[in-house]
């Protein structure tokens, strides 16, 4: 299957610094794809590039399989840092200014407006919003024209819990429709929530990408409680799946690729142990990413 986005060895230079480092990046049809790094990594840069924004150094990109001429940004839809709207101007009339820039002359005002949720303040001046409804504003002007492919630029930045949750569940039906998304953001949970693919990126180099489901389940971990911690310690340290442990609390922590709560716990009993704590961990994004950066620091 092509990608929807390849990019090769994309590199940004400003003067001395290098603010994207040889950048190879896939992301396929379908895709919630988060571009997460901390801030001052290269994420903005990067989206500015491939929307033509930014003029790149060195290396490709390439749309839909077929180049990076400007015909194909027209088939994308792009937030990109904080979007500008006239203040004194309703929704709709913003959203029309948009539709007249991106020559678009046909599209479902009332069905964009609906999507957003902004549909009973339409008329009203944008200057009247809160943060949420500028960027739910914003995300319907990224879909005038029915782009096959939405880029958004830290979309929760600021935003209010309420306003968080509104443009995540707005995220997660626009990719319901089909539509392609890649986002940028340093918030953990964010990508967690809505993307099903991501990539890292530190000091302006890649230093991971994967799906978001396969790399929390990577690694598996157990906890283990039993009255006499001493010897369910050294028993643990017999068992065949077991790579790594530690205590916290008390409570023994275990952690290896094929680890089964049930295994294990049958595996206690014929040493004659009785568990009263056997519970797996679940793992969370942000563990996974402190852990890759702790990683390349190295």
């Amino acid at each position: 299957m092509t990608p929807v986005l390849q990019t090769e060895n994309l590199t940004k230079r400003f003067g001395r610094l290098v603010a994207v480092d040889g950048l190879n990046l896939e992301v396929y049809r379908g895709q919630v794809f988060g571009i997460l790094g901390p801030n001052g990594s290269g994420k903005t840069t990067t989206l500015a590039m491939l929307l033509g924004v930014v003029k790149r150094t060195d290396g490709t990109y390439i749309w839909f399989g077929e180049g990076d001429h400007y015909e194909l940004r027209k088939r994308i839809g792009a937030i990109l840092e904080y979007p500008i709207f006239y203040p004194f101007l309703s929704a709709v009339d913003n959203l029309r200014i948009t539709a007249h820039i991106k020559d678009v002359s046909r599209y479902d005002e009332e069905a964009l407006m609906r999507l957003v949720g902004l549909y009973e303040r339409r008329k009203d001046a944008y200057k009247t919003y809160s943060l949420g409804m500028k960027q739910r504003l914003a995300i319907a002007t990224a879909m005038v024209g029915d782009p096959e492919v939405l880029i958004l630029d830290e979309p929760t930045n600021g935003l209010d819990p309420q306003g968080i949750a509104e443009v995540r569940r707005l995220i997660l039906e626009i990719s319901a429709m089909g539509k392609t998304i890649i986002l940028a953001s340093h918030l953990l949970d964010e990508v967690q929530k809505v993307c099903t693919h991501f990539c890292v990126l530190q000091r302006g180099s890649k230093v991971y990408q994967g799906g978001v489901a396969d790399t929390l389940n990577q690694k598996h971990r157990i906890e283990v409680y039993a009255d006499d911690p001493e010897t369910l310690h050294t028993v643990l340290k017999e068992y065949r799946a077991v790579k790594t442990m530690e205590r916290k609390n008390g409570v023994i922590i275990i952690q290896g690729e094929e680890l089964s709560t049930k295994a294990l716990n049958q595996y206690l009993i014929e040493k004659g142990i009785i568990a009263s704590h056997l519970a797996r961990v679940h793992t969370n994004l942000e563990e996974q990413f402190l852990e890759i950066l702790k990683e390349n620091d190295r």
